[in-house]
């Protein structure tokens, strides 16, 4: 008898064709390669609620786990392919530019590095009282300030320094050690958006400034449930990731997950012969987001199954090109994320096909404030009371 997901919190239409071309596609476990199917999940907020990545930046940030020198920090800030001229508020009266941001992060990072992070660890003072300075409430709100705005203006481009890979220094054993530390640190963080604000009392090129961040991790069951009876239907699952490689290879292939790391595709970026960490994207690699996902599963997942996957599962323009761009996919799944962007056309064309036989998209909500799936199409917001469906409805 073919293994199937039970209800849960699945929508129920979500729920009635994820079995039924789940069942379309079951092979024995003698199958050939060619025989078989595979479905590809995206990790950030598909997977799991919310993004390892925001988390290994915030835990560092908590931490003051940098290894490099305020020098080195300044160069990876500075350098890759945006514009570091442009103005970070657009349509307002202050023109700080990303440079200004960055040398104000600067600036405060050198006396935390003097202070703290370059002080034997049975000589610094306790981590709590250096968090009661003004200097690192001016740090952290900026930096998370810089990885959001930054996260958006960048392009990824194989062989240009990347301006958020704070991890520079870590030896990719160190980096899998904390990936690990991030990972478990966030399933224990409550669900909530965390707010970080500049120092009133430090004179500064930008100003005061307010940040935020999705805190928390959570992995629903459905999810594991539903990777269960994939391998149990002998169904091959792989995981494409904007993350950094050695984050998402290192959570993704550990428990409650425990995919080979060669089922997972992430960000590649620069090693020395020594095992040493640069902040460089890897030349030659591709970008694991938007198109560049298209083509991995084209160069490396199509050519070994001679097809296109059975199913996709993502949430946001990171997911857009290979959920509009590979029509042989018999079944793509969006997680509700609300966005305002063009994911709204898929958002509508669920919406419009939903309980329609054969439909190759649908539609899943979550509670964002119970880290849970919830039986419908709309999704609650982190801080929010009410379910929304469309964009317009929280963006009014």
């Amino acid at each position: 008898m073919q293994a199937k997901i039970t209800q849960q919190k699945w929508d129920p239409f979500v729920f009635q064709r994820l079995n039924d071309t789940i069942s379309q596609a079951s092979t024995d476990v003698t199958a050939d390669v060619a025989d078989r199917s595979y479905v590809v999940f995206d990790f950030d907020n598909t997977t799991i609620l919310h993004d390892i990545e925001d988390h290994l930046m915030m835990y560092m940030l908590d931490h003051l786990a940098y290894k490099m020198t305020p020098e080195e920090f300044y160069q990876v800030l500075t350098n890759g392919p945006m514009n570091f001229q442009q103005p970070i508020f657009p349509n307002t009266h202050n023109m700080a530019t990303f440079i200004d941001l960055a040398d104000d992060i600067i600036a405060q990072y050198q006396v935390l590095y003097t202070d703290y992070i370059d002080v034997p660890e049975d000589e610094r003072i306790p981590l709590a009282e250096i968090k009661d300075f003004a200097q690192y409430n001016e740090f952290a709100a900026k930096l998370r300030l810089y990885y959001q705005l930054a996260g958006h203006e960048f392009s990824r481009t194989p062989g240009e320094n990347s301006p958020i890979y704070w991890f520079k220094g870590y030896t990719t054993q160190e980096f899998s050690a904390l990936s690990i530390k991030v990972f478990e640190d966030a399933l224990n963080k409550p669900l909530t958006l965390r707010r970080l604000f500049s120092s009133q009392h430090i004179k500064s090129r930008v100003g005061k400034v307010e940040s935020t961040f999705e805190q928390g991790i959570r992995v629903p069951e459905e999810i594991l449930q539903l990777w269960s009876v994939l391998r149990e239907n002998n169904i091959d699952i792989y995981v494409i990731s904007a993350s950094p490689i050695d984050l998402v290879r290192t959570v993704a292939s550990q428990a409650p997950f425990n995919l080979p790391k060669d089922q997972i595709f992430g960000m590649c970026y620069d090693v020395t012969h020594d095992g040493i960490i640069d902040s460089r994207i890897e030349a030659g690699t591709l970008i694991t987001k938007g198109l560049g996902k298209v083509e991995v599963i084209k160069e490396f997942l199509e050519r070994k199954y001679q097809k296109e996957p059975l199913m996709l599962f993502g949430d946001s323009m990171g997911d857009y090109p290979m959920m509009t761009q590979l029509p042989f996919v018999k079944l793509s799944v969006l997680f509700n994320r609300y966005a305002a962007d063009n994911t709204q056309q898929l958002v509508l064309k669920a919406i419009n096909s939903y309980r329609q036989d054969n439909s190759k998209l649908v539609l899943q909500g979550r509670d964002e404030n119970k880290g849970t799936l919830r039986p419908s199409m709309s999704t609650i917001p982190l801080g929010h009371l009410e379910p929304v469906l469309q964009a317009e409805e929280v963006y009014l």
